[in-house]
């Protein structure tokens, strides 16, 4: 593939440019054969292109782009984000908030839907490239939502509330934290089922689980 020739700032000679090495990880053939075709060939070399589970070379790349679906594609996206100079894209074959918030949490520089069309892909590789963490429309209003329930929540529920939340999700007994909020099992477990309906949630996982992920308690 040849390099692509760019003139410098004074315009006396070109400045060659090599084309950014990229590697594929996980998705079926044909949509790794569709993300071959919407990468400009003029600007990315496809170093490697491989199915989920298979085991990657150790050929250099500048960009990896992952299909966020099954354990060992999260496991990638993990130890590409970690590598240094790796820009990393991920792919999810839905836009839920936990799979938004985990592949920004692994440090992914981009996170599109896979349903969405080749020329948007392309560019959000694009601006990814460049420093900039892309998010779909779509993404974006979730996260949105996500820190204004976040922000409605944090308000509505009691500091002894959010206490019990935490020692929840520290495995602590109920006997335990009623004695540490100053309450009977009975009264706390009235007042779980207060925090249950704040939260919008049927169990004590369940709540701590949003909890964790609106940010109000530590996981």
């Amino acid at each position: 593939m040849p390099p692509i020739a760019i003139l410098a700032e004074d315009r006396s000679r070109p400045v060659v440019e090599r084309p950014i090495q990229v590697a594929i990880y996980g998705a079926t053939k044909p949509y790794r054969s569709a993300l071959l075709r919407c990468l400009d060939p003029y600007r990315y070399r496809v170093v490697e292109a491989v199915g989920p589970g298979a085991a990657p070379s150790s050929a250099r790349r500048r960009v990896g782009i992952v299909y966020l679906d099954t354990d060992s594609d999260w496991a990638k996206a993990d130890e590409l984000c970690r590598g240094r100079r790796v820009t990393v894209v991920g792919i999810t074959p839905d836009l839920s908030l936990e799979r938004v918030v985990k592949a920004l949490a692994l440090g992914c520089d981009g996170v599109v839907h896979a349903d969405t069309s080749e020329e948007i892909i392309a560019n959000v590789v694009d601006s990814a490239v460049h420093g900039e963490v892309v998010l779909p429309s779509a993404a974006a209003t979730i996260l949105a939502r996500a820190y204004l329930n976040q922000v409605s929540v944090s308000h509505e529920l009691e500091p002894d509330e959010l206490l019990i939340l935490q020692r929840l999700a520290e495995g602590s007994h109920l006997a335990g934290i009623a004695g540490e909020v100053g309450w009977s099992e009975r009264t706390l477990r009235r007042r779980m089922q207060s925090i249950f309906l704040t939260l919008g949630v049927s169990n004590r996982s369940q709540a701590v689980a949003k909890a964790g992920l609106l940010g109000l308690i530590e996981l």
